[in-house]
């Protein structure tokens, strides 16, 4: 093991930070706003913040009438966005708050079309689904060649804001988290072993934040599902596991072979079809499989 640095089963945590500043991050919205204008987007709004250049994405929305293309990005830009910016249509953009959590919509160019609030019956949806979405993206963070210290500190931030949401207290977690990507360019070592600890214990912070949404009364008892979300009796995420992973086909039947769970369905509940596409269909999907199938025994 090289000296220095935490070994995952996939390799070493790699450190792709950049020492960028905040004036990196004016020129890649400058960027990002004059080929949205070039085609004729109607606004361009941020969302999030960039907290410590250099690790924060730069989050964009583009409010648009058609497509947009974002192939002519620089790559710079694409480092600093992290993703291509999201394109939505003006009525989308209306009822936006229906999805996502808007608190943190910034107007920076075209017409201000003002900030969707977020709608009140659908905050438990939108947080339940972030954090799902949160935990995937972890998971896959943490389960590919030399995995990428970037990402998983983006990944590990922004949870936070699923409490404030619900008006939840945040858990010291959260705080440890800023601390570490606060200092991050000022430490030379501990940095990316601190990281690696964070990024299992972050498990651990999801399953308590889920198992704030009891099943409540049913009928009668929930069936036993099979799923990548929950073990049987608890809470429980998988932990990444060894397996070399390649493509769709093996990352599903290594969730499906490995996990046995079942879903509470106060969580279920709240994945409706305004959901974010691909969640509710993949969850329902699993469900409906595994309830025709019938119950097996645990392999993980």
């Amino acid at each position: 093991m090289r000296e220095g640095l935490p070994w995952t089963a996939y390799g070493f945590l790699r450190d792709d930070t950049r020492r960028l500043s905040l004036r990196d991050y004016e020129e890649a919205l400058g960027e990002v706003i004059s080929v949205a204008s070039s085609q004729g987007a109607l606004s361009v709004y941020t969302y999030g913040e960039v907290s410590v250049p250099g690790i924060s994405d730069l989050d964009v929305l583009v409010v648009s009438e058609k497509p947009l293309s974002f192939n002519t990005l620089s790559s710079k830009t694409l480092w600093i966005t992290s993703h291509t910016p999201e394109v939505v249509s003006p009525r989308d953009f209306e009822v936006l708050g229906r999805r996502v959590d808007t608190r943190r919509l910034r107007h920076v160019w075209g017409r201000d079309l003002g900030t969707p609030e977020v709608d009140e019956g659908s905050k438990p949806e939108i947080a339940v689904n972030y954090a799902l979405r949160k935990v995937i993206s972890v998971h896959k963070a943490l389960t590919v060649r030399n995995p990428s210290a970037r990402n998983l500190l983006l990944h590990l931030n922004s949870p936070k804001h699923n409490y404030t949401l619900l008006g939840m207290d945040i858990p010291p977690f959260f705080r440890r988290v800023d601390e570490l990507r606060r200092g991050w360019f000022s430490r030379s070592e501990g940095k990316l072993k601190d990281l690696l600890e964070l990024s299992l214990e972050f498990f651990d912070v999801m399953e308590g934040f889920l198992s704030s949404f009891p099943g409540g009364e049913h009928p009668s008892p929930p069936k036993r599902l099979h799923n990548w979300l929950f073990h049987v009796g608890r809470s429980r995420f998988p932990r990444p596991k060894p397996l070399p992973l390649s493509g769709k086909v093996s990352e599903i039947a290594y969730y499906l072979n490995l996990y046995t769970a079942e879903v509470p369905h106060g969580v279920l509940k709240l994945i409706r079809p305004s959901s974010p596409p691909g969640w509710r269909g993949f969850l329902t999907a699993l469900k409906l499989h595994f309830r025709e199938a019938g119950p097996s025994q645990d392999k993980g």
